[in-house]
């Protein structure tokens, strides 16, 4: 039998130098482009917030993540940002995600700190959380918070087999499932656990009523928690009813992908809907098979004395409710990635049944949104530069790198340093976006071109849009985003009819970064004659400024000409507005 190298001590390094990759990993990640259906339920959930706060609200999401939604409301207009779907809005969305994972690191850190393994194992454990591909591909790539539920879940694990501490884990299991209700699969082995404690944990169970109190106030004094409960939790079995959703399970093995629940398996597509035939429809038979095993685990935790054990049982709940039971998606296989790494924590062994999870969850949720987008390449290629000076550095000059190390390793770092770094990244972030908007005001004889009457409008692709780009985004154009103007796509010609009094036309012209490789001209005419070009201009060269007489015309007319193929040619107007004498 191998036995695996030991060290009674361990350093906090591993634990701040691995938390940093995870926090570095998140933010960057954040830049891919997200699920856009997920980030349309954010967008019109935060605007009701805005304009109604709790009030007749009637989304289909548990109350813990909703709440942080109202705040992200109050973060959009603190900074005056525009509510669209983009970076701004997935970045705010994460908050809780990034400080979910810093914690889960930090609850594993905790549960290997006094094993007697190597440091080389404890970071390859810490490692394998902070860069877990499926943790990273669930949120901050898709910006979906399916982790923010099992830090609950993976703290009440630890909780209850503290002295000082298992009070509240049933309060955090309570707010598990206040934060999604998949967190269900975990009762048969907790409510075993607690149950053989119940004499230690009464008072417990009190803690845990009186904080789900106070969390859905907010929706009690509103009138608003019937249909929340029931739209999160009543109708959560019949909201998809497929027997599977894109999730590859045993019902994606049976019967295929997007199949109704009521399907007899193996029965030529026939729909038992009825009783007693409904009895041998893959719904039924999925619970029946998933009772089967709570039953089974639940025996089993009225036998469980270490943490290590529990967390397999978990492992096994998560799982067995992504592969048993129908109407599962793509994602809903990552509960079982947390609560395995805590397995992993407690008991090397495990670390097989984490790849081998991490390799499915993984790819399930890639096939339906990997890592893309345009916005990536900025930071991505910071970092491989980064990455790049350091090796060249360490290769080329040995003697000096190795002094540098010394010093570094000389520099104090604090286990609180993770969540410093990660605050000062939030709102350095925050700033920057705010930065980035161009808060403009109109002067006293200005006025906006879309207030004047368009006469005419043409367009080769698409539709022009007001105060959008072509393709419904913010308008983006090099650092900075603009609520005033006109997404169109070359090439394109509008006419307005100017005001008496019209003397200047402001505005300013580029290619939005919805897209790269366009090449266009900006032209603008006034009664049929050409008064300003932007001659040719580039995806990468920004914006263009102009400010134009315009005085005794009746016409002006905006074009866009195509310069070689137009595929990429999304081009914005931006804050175009007339100045009056």
């Amino acid at each position: 039998m191998t036995t695996l190298p030991i060290k009674k001590n361990t350093s906090d390094r591993i634990f701040v130098q691995t938390a940093l990759i995870a926090i570095v990993a998140n933010l960057l990640l954040t830049w891919g482009r997200p699920y856009g259906g997920d980030q349309g339920y954010w967008l019109d959930w935060i605007s009701h917030f805005q304009i109604h706060g709790f009030a007749g609200f009637t989304g289909n999401y548990p109350p813990i993540y909703l709440l942080w939604l109202w705040v992200v409301a109050h973060i959009f207009e603190l900074l005056e940002l525009p509510l669209q779907q983009g970076f701004a809005l997935k970045f705010f969305c994460l908050w809780p995600v990034y400080a979910g994972h810093l914690f889960l690191l930090r609850l594993l850190y905790g549960r290997i700190q006094e094993r007697l393994w190597s440091s080389g194992i404890k970071r390859a454990i810490l490692l394998a959380a902070a860069l877990n591909p499926a943790l990273l591909l669930d949120g901050p790539i898709w910006g979906q918070v399916d982790l923010l539920p099992m830090v609950f879940v993976c703290l009440a694990f630890v909780l209850v087999f503290s002295k000082k501490g298992r009070l509240f884990a049933p309060l955090c299991f309570a707010l598990a499932l206040l934060c999604k209700f998949q967190t269900i699969a975990f009762l048969p082995v907790l409510g075993g656990i607690f149950l053989i404690r119940a004499k230690k944990l009464y008072l417990g169970f009190f803690i845990a009523l009186a904080c789900s109190f106070v969390v859905i106030l907010p929706f009690i004094i509103t009138d608003s928690l019937t249909i929340v409960l029931k739209n999160a939790y009543g109708n959560a079995s019949g909201f998809y009813p497929y027997a599977t959703y894109n999730a590859g399970n045993l019902w994606m093995l049976v019967l295929g992908n997007t199949v109704n629940d009521s399907i007899i398996p193996f029965s030529s597509d026939f729909r038992a809907e009825s009783f007693p035939l409904s009895l041998l429809s893959s719904k039924i038979i999925g619970m029946i098979l998933f009772s089967i095993v709570s039953v089974w685990v639940f025996i089993k935790s009225l036998r469980v004395q270490r943490l290590s054990q529990a967390a397999m049982l978990g492992t096994l709940m998560a799982t067995a409710f992504f592969f048993l039971l129908t109407q599962m998606h793509e994602r809903y296989l990552l509960p079982a990635i947390p609560i395995a790494l805590l397995w992993l924590a407690t008991d090397f062994r495990a670390w097989s049944w984490v790849l081998l999870l991490t390799v499915v969850c993984s790819i399930n949720i890639a096939m339906l949104n990997g890592v893309q987008g345009n916005d990536l390449w900025i930071p991505l290629s910071m970092l491989a530069t980064v990455i790049f000076l350091l090796m060249a550095v360490k290769i080329l000059m040995p003697i000096f790198w190795n002094r540098f190390a010394e010093f570094a390793k000389k520099i104090p770092l604090p286990t609180y340093v993770p969540e410093v770094i990660l605050l000062i990244a939030l709102l350095g972030i925050s700033a920057n976006q705010w930065a980035e908007h161009r808060h403009f005001i109109l002067e006293d004889d200005e006025l906006w071109l879309s207030s004047l009457p368009r006469i005419e409008s043409s367009q080769g692709y698409k539709s022009p849009e007001q105060n959008r780009s072509v393709d419904g985004n913010i308008l983006r154009v090099g650092r900075h985003s603009y609520l005033e103007g006109i997404g169109t796509h070359a090439p394109s010609r509008f006419t307005y009819t100017l005001p008496p009094a019209a003397s200047r036309f402001r505005f300013a012209v580029g290619l939005d970064k919805e897209t790269d490789g366009g090449e266009v001209e900006f032209r603008v005419e006034l009664d049929g004659q050409e008064i300003w070009k932007s001659g040719t201009m580039i995806s990468a060269d920004g914006i263009a400024e102009a400010d134009i007489d315009i005085k005794g015309g009746t016409r002006l007319t905006l074009i866009v000409d195509p310069l070689g193929k137009d595929s990429y040619d999304h081009a914005d107007w931006l804050l175009p507005r007339i100045k009056k004498e």
